[in-house]
Parts: C-alpha cells; structure tokens; sequence
C-alpha cells in the first residue's frame, strides 16, 4: 500500500462486489485510462484497488464517478433513464463538456445536463441522434475559447514570477512553444495542460480522453 494511506477493512459484502463492479463499469464508460483510473481509486478511495477499500470508500468513489458523468445501466427513455453512448465522436463531445466544468464555465458536468446542451445546440433529444458530431464539438471549443486563453495567459504569467525545478521549467517553456504556434484551441489547449504541470496543479480525471490526447 502507497505511503500515506491508511489500511481500510475490505468490504466482502454482496453489495461491496456490486459497487466494485460498477466502478469498473464508470472506467469504461468514462474512457479512464489505467493511470488515471489509479489516481482516482488512491486520492478518492484511499487505496490502490477496490478490492482494498471498504464500503464508505467505494462509495466515494463511486460518487465522484457519477459527478464525473457516469451513468448507472443506462437502458433507454423507455424507462425513464438516461441513454449513454459510447464511440470516439461522443467521448470528444463529453471530454469537452468534462473540460468545460474543470474550467469553471459549465457548472453541472452531467450527461443528462449535456443532453440539454446538445438539443439546443443541435435540435436531437440525444448524442445518439445526432449525425455530425463536428458542429456540436466546434461549438464547445468556441466556448471553451472565450475562457481558455484567459486561463492561460494567468498561469503563463504566474509562471515567470516563479522558480521553477528543471521539470517544471520544461513544462513552462512547452507551454510558451505551444502558444508560439498559433491561437486554436489545440494550442491553448496543449499549453493548460504543460501549465497545470508547471504549477504542480493534478489535472483532474474527468478530463482523461482529452489529457491522452494532449500528451501524445
């Protein structure tokens, strides 16, 4: 176990297995990846497996998983619940509502707050009836671009106030090539995510698919 956790009593109950299970199932749905996932288990759940934490950690992380826009079984309008859909075009559209929120400019990061955006942006009840997807993901980097380089141009400024480590430093002249290149939201986007490392600030898991791309 990671130093600075303390030792949980693991939960062996029919309801803890539920709970551990929908856990792996909001990793999926998310698009977590395994480092990602990692992080969220050891700064929410206290531990490095599930199968370590007992049931009021599972808990906690199963809620910040919800926050995060998992949705549980979600089989239909038919009953009532919310549809989720899963292929590269939808994780770009939910990773830039996700960004959205981690910005401060969306206050509720839910997949059903979503569903209202995309029918008022597009018209479709639903992700699933939309057939381009690339109007509703230009429309979400045009929002995030009223706020973003404002963003941005704070920390690079905090940035040359600071003493930085070696590593930190790299990741501040990473951020300042990005912004060299031009003001697309690529740019900024690549320079918050060096300037979030410069500072030593985590850059949080609900932003995962947009953080493997950035990084590649």
């Amino acid at each position: 176990m990671a130093m600075g956790m303390a030792a949980q009593r693991p939960a062996n109950t029919a309801r803890a297995a539920k709970w551990r299970k929908l856990i792996h199932v909001a990793k999926r749905q998310l698009g977590l990846d395994e480092e990602t996932y990692r992080t969220v288990l050891r700064t929410v759940g206290g531990a490095e497996s599930t199968s370590h934490m007992d049931m009021a950690h599972l808990i906690k992380v199963l809620d910040h998983l919800k926050r995060a826009g998992f949705r549980v079984k979600p089989t239909g309008q038919q009953n009532g619940r919310t549809i989720y859909i899963d292929n590269e075009q939808a994780r770009k559209v939910r990773a830039l509502w996700l960004f959205l929120h981690t910005l401060g400019v969306v206050k509720d990061p839910s997949e059903r707050a979503l569903t209202v955006y995309v029918k008022r942006m597009t018209g479709r009840d639903h992700l699933r009836f939309v057939g381009d997807y690339m109007p509703l993901i230009e429309s979400l980097k045009s929002w995030a671009m009223r706020h973003l380089p404002e963003q941005v141009d704070g920390m690079v400024n905090d940035l040359v106030d600071m003493e930085l480590s070696p590593e930190a430093g790299e990741h501040a002249a990473a951020a300042i090539r990005r912004l060299a290149t031009g003001h697309s939201f690529d740019a900024y986007w690549h320079a918050w995510v060096h300037c979030m490392r410069a500072l030593g600030r985590p850059i949080p898991p609900e932003v995962a698919p947009q953080k493997r791309r950035a990084v590649q």
